[in-house]
């Protein structure tokens, strides 16, 4: 296995990714790891890279812009412009000498489930897709995780903030942990595993989020979309006590999409522990999934096509 650099630009910004090679010159399907909400490419995405090598899949990772290496504002996450930084990273791996065009999947975890979902539904040569600990409304994850009186002090800022970027042109800025939880302006600690998975990586969280972010993370929704991927198979895989996207998130996305779903609730299992090295089940769940999209990308195109 090889890791080497491979960079393209999206809406003018060049944005690094990092392609696993499983083998030196064989033509491979690929695996797609769209990371979550902190976007960073040596993170989530590496710990799915050897379950997904070990399986036949390539694996392509990249920092979405703002994030990592990748140009861009720091502080701006808008999930629509994050799709559109994974359309062009499809777009630069089918020109790749290793890469099978027909045979591409994608996972996405966290936020980025739901960067996967729309991106495959604008690409229809994604041959298959995974929701890891994704959600359908990124906006109902918030008001879940909220108190109601805090949530309408929360839209009223949120409201001034857009008509200040009517005439200003500027957002204000808030504690990263906000965009999921407005709560944390009033303090929030950040959830251990997390502590030890970005630490680790010798990097610190991008500090504070605009305002702007907040609104657009609330607005993002693939369950109106999800629907359009079929018939292609799309895989929903989700930890029964996940703390940041509830479980009904899976179920609600589960509900919307059409033919070719699948749905995996893993009992007992959160978030980010789900793929921790340190859970003795993590494994089973990473080759179990990685699995499931092999077998679904390496189907003949004529079981596998859908029209547009």
């Amino acid at each position: 296995m090889t890791i080497r650099d491979v960079s393209f630009y999206s809406d003018g910004l060049k944005l690094d990714g990092l392609l696993h090679v499983s083998a030196e010159g064989r033509k491979a399907p690929v695996l797609v790891v769209c990371s979550g909400l902190h976007g960073l490419k040596e993170w989530v995405p590496t710990k799915w890279a050897p379950a997904a090598l070990a399986a036949g899949f390539h694996v392509f990772a990249f920092d979405y812009r703002g994030f990592g290496t990748s140009e861009g504002q720091r502080g701006r996450i808008l999930p629509e412009e994050e799709v559109r930084d994974a359309i062009h990273a499809l777009d630069s791996l089918k020109g790749l000498d290793e890469v099978d065009p027909e045979r591409i999947a994608m996972l996405g975890w966290g936020l980025g489930a739901g960067v996967a979902i729309c991106a495959a539904v604008r690409d229809p040569d994604v041959a298959a897709v995974c929701s890891a600990n994704g959600a359908g409304d990124y906006g109902r994850t918030v008001r879940d995780a909220t108190e109601y009186p805090r949530l309408l002090h929360w839209w009223d800022r949120l409201r001034k903030d857009r008509l200040d970027r009517a005439r200003t042109g500027i957002s204000q800025k808030v504690d990263y942990r906000a965009i999921t939880n407005p709560g944390a302006d009033a303090g929030f600690d950040l959830h251990p595993q997390f502590q030890k998975d970005i630490r680790s990586l010798g990097q610190e969280p991008i500090p504070e989020f605009t305002l702007e972010s907040c609104e657009a993370y609330a607005a993002f929704r693939p369950e109106e979309v999800v629907a359009r991927q079929a018939p292609r198979p799309f895989l929903i895989v989700h930890g029964e006590r996940n703390h940041y996207m509830p479980v009904s998130e899976a179920h609600r996305l589960y509900e919307a999409a059409g033919p070719g779903r699948e749905l995996r609730i893993y009992p007992g299992q959160a978030h980010l522990e789900m793929i921790s090295p340190d859970n003795p089940a993590s494994a089973d769940f990473m080759r179990e999934t990685v699995g499931w999209l092999f077998e679904a990308v390496t189907r003949s195109r004529k079981e596998s096509s859908w029209s547009r």
